[in-house]
Order: structure tokens, then C-alpha cells, then sequence
């Protein structure tokens, strides 16, 4: 009888406090709809057309372990572009509340140099100040020439470019940026950025820009992640507090 109301006493409190806090941590959590679902492009710069453009419908994706959706299964399409691109998403994670991630490889298949601009775009809202951060892993992957591979930054633009609203907040890999891959071989190279301040409110999307030239018939494979993070309000943060001393006067009554 001891050991069991020894019990009750750490787990009532416990279970009252865990609520509350996580009640006042999700309290803007979005649903996932197919309204806010997340768009990405794929341009080559010199393709006179529109860029290529993927959207997942709700039916392919997934629920992720803790909050928001992942796609179920990669998506591929060859030639596009006018035949200057293949493209392949390997993976694809996102929520409202929001952030997102995307693994994306673009392979050249012509004989010369192509800059691409890749954009991933989540609709979302959310207030701020807030707080951001985000990271990106670059990869290239030599097709077989004897040269090697080489992902390299245009002049003027950083690899990846975290953007709020089509606004850019944050960059990684600024130019003058290069990574090479020996023949027949691959290399990477990885940046981060944050947890930062941010004053900008979200008012219709986030999201990431990935912008690089790519040498013939190589590979590049691009892991981009961005997030943004609600400061907590005053509301949100007593409720915190209120669970932490319902759990405090739990255990002083228990003594």
C-alpha cells in the first residue's frame, strides 16, 4: 500500500503538469491540409520555359514520428528542364507550425556547365519575433568523367538561402563556394546557422533557396532544413508555470 500510494503521488502531479506544459506548447500547432502543402521548383538558368514544379498530394505522405508529414516515397523525373536536368527527392518533411526539410539530387546530363535554382516553399503563418534556424549539406557525385565533380556557388548568391516570405533571413555556403569530387568518387560539406532572433513575422510562407552550378554529367545531393520557432508568449509560458507548481505542491503534500 505504501509503494502504491508512493506511486500516485509522483505520477498524479506528474501527469497534470506534463499536460499543461504541452498544452501551452502546442497551442499553434496548424492541420496539415491541402492548402499548406509544400511546393518546390526546379529552373536551369538559361531554359527559356517555366520552372519544373512538384506539390505532394496528401495521399503520398506520411506522419512523422512527433508533429507534421513526410513523403512516403521518392519522386523522380528525368529530362526536365528541356533535357538540362534529372531530378530526384529523396526526402521530404514538413509541418505549419512550421518547418521544413528536403533532400533533392540534380543531375547534369548535357555536356556543359548548368546553374540551377531549386525553391522549396511552405505556406504557412506565424507571428513574430520568432526564432530561426536551419542547416544544409551539400554533396556532389562525379558521373564518370575524369575531371571529377564540382557544386560550386554563383557569383553573388550563396548555396542555400533560408527565406521568410520570399525574403532571405539567414544564409550558408556563400560565394565564393566550391566542393570537388575526385574522379569517380563524391564529396560533401555541411553548414548550419542559428538558433537566432528573428523580428520578421511569417505572413504567407517559408521556406529555402538552393541556387549552384553543377559540372556535366555530375551529381549534386542537397539536404536543406529551416525552422522557425514561436517565442513563447506570456499566456503560454503561465501556463508552464502553473503546471511546474501543480506538480510541486503534488509532491510537498506526498512528504
Amino acid at each position: 500500500m505504501i509503494a502504491s500510494t508512493s506511486t500516485r503521488c509522483f505520477f498524479v502531479p506528474f501527469v497534470v503538469a506534463s499536460f499543461l506544459v504541452s498544452s501551452a506548447a502546442s497551442s499553434k500547432a496548424a492541420p496539415i491540409t491541402a492548402n499548406n502543402l509544400p511546393t518546390i521548383t526546379v529552373d536551369a538558368e538559361d531554359f527559356a520555359g517555366p520552372p519544373w514544379e512538384y506539390s505532394p498530394a496528401l495521399d503520398v505522405l506520411e506522419n512523422l514520428p512527433d508533429r507534421g508529414r513526410k513523403l512516403g516515397v521518392p519522386v523522380a523525373e528525368s529530362n526536365i528542364q528541356g533535357n538540362r536536368a534529372h531530378v530526384e527527392i529523396t526526402r521530404l518533411e514538413f509541418d505549419p507550425d512550421p518547418f521544413v526539410l528536403n533532400n533533392i539530387l540534380i543531375t547534369n546530363p548535357t555536356a556543359a556547365t548548368q546553374i540551377y535554382t531549386v525553391g522549396i516553399a511552405l505556406p504557412t503563418v506565424f507571428p513574430g519575433p520568432n526564432i530561426i534556424s536551419g542547416n544544409v549539406r551539400t554533396d556532389v557525385i562525379d558521373g564518370g568523367g575524369a575531371a571529377g565533380g564540382t557544386v560550386a556557388s554563383v557569383a553573388g548568391f550563396p548555396i542555400y538561402s533560408a527565406q521568410i516570405d520570399f525574403g532571405t533571413v539567414a544564409t550558408l555556403q556563400s560565394d565564393p563556394f566550391s566542393i570537388v569530387a575526385p574522379a569517380a568518387g563524391s564529396a560533401s560539406s555541411p553548414a548550419a546557422f542559428g538558433p537566432t532572433v528573428n523580428a520578421v513575422p511569417v505572413t504567407s510562407n517559408i521556406g529555402i533557396e538552393l541556387r549552384f552550378s553543377l559540372t556535366a554529367g555530375d551529381t549534386a545531393s542537397i539536404l536543406s532544413r529551416f525552422d522557425v520557432v514561436a517565442i513563447p508568449e506570456a499566456a503560454s509560458l503561465t501556463l508552464a508555470a502553473i503546471g511546474f507548481v501543480v506538480a510541486a505542491l503534488g509532491f510537498r503534500r506526498c512528504r
